[in-house]
């Protein structure tokens, strides 16, 4: 079977708009890795990530991980991170994410957990209600995540704008040492992830995603 990822999703309009932003995405990956989505200001990259997360209706999708279809609206194998913290904001860091591992029926990797928890300085302010972290703070909560988790698919968007640059080296190491064994899909209007190298999926104006191997 191999570590196949395709995606195929047709007119993707952005929440209640007539306008279609994304045409035709039709991408077949064979291999994991860190791959950098690419192309013009307001050309729908976003829009590709929140309709992958469910958050959007296309007309048609079809989401294959190791051959096996997946439901975008009810599946737990892709998740989204962006520069915007959206959990419950009178919870402690540890009890937003003993709640999110029971919803979702998630298992904890303690050893990473102890790990990026300590080393982020996040630990530091696990009595505080995540309402009264800082922006940055916020970032390492949602940036652990997907590390604890152990997620196939991530997709990560301005997910560090933030955070600090010790913080930031801690999660792309992260990343480095685990990209053969995830597909992760990034967003990033700065240099962020140039020293990783990702493969490049370009977006143009036509909303039409290719894979520039």
């Amino acid at each position: 079977m191999g570590n196949k990822l395709s995606i195929y999703l047709r007119n993707v309009r952005y929440k209640n708009n007539s306008l279609v932003v994304l045409k035709t995405i039709d991408i077949n990956i064979k291999n994991f890795g860190l791959y950098q989505i690419k192309g013009p200001n307001g050309v729908g990259k976003t829009t590709f990530f929140k309709t992958l997360n469910g958050e959007l209706f296309p007309e048609e999708s079809n989401i294959c991980i190791k051959n096996s279809k997946i439901n975008i609206f009810k599946s737990n194998r892709i998740i989204l991170f962006d520069s915007d913290f959206t959990g419950y904001l009178y919870l402690t860091p540890l009890e937003y994410i003993e709640i999110l591992a029971s919803v979702f029926g998630l298992n904890i990797d303690k050893p990473v957990f102890d790990s990026l928890y300590r080393s982020s300085g996040l630990s530091a302010y696990e009595s505080y209600f995540i309402k009264d972290l800082s922006q940055g703070n916020k970032q390492k909560l949602a940036a652990i995540l997907p590390c604890i988790f152990n997620l196939e698919f991530i997709l990560l968007d301005e997910s560090f704008e933030h955070m600090d640059t010790e913080s930031k080296g801690i999660f792309l190491n992260w990343i480095k040492n685990n990209r053969a064994e995830k597909w992760i899909f990034v967003i990033s209007h700065n240099d962020t992830f140039d020293e990783l190298e990702p493969a490049t999926l370009l977006l143009n104006n036509n909303g039409e995603l290719t894979y520039a191997e």
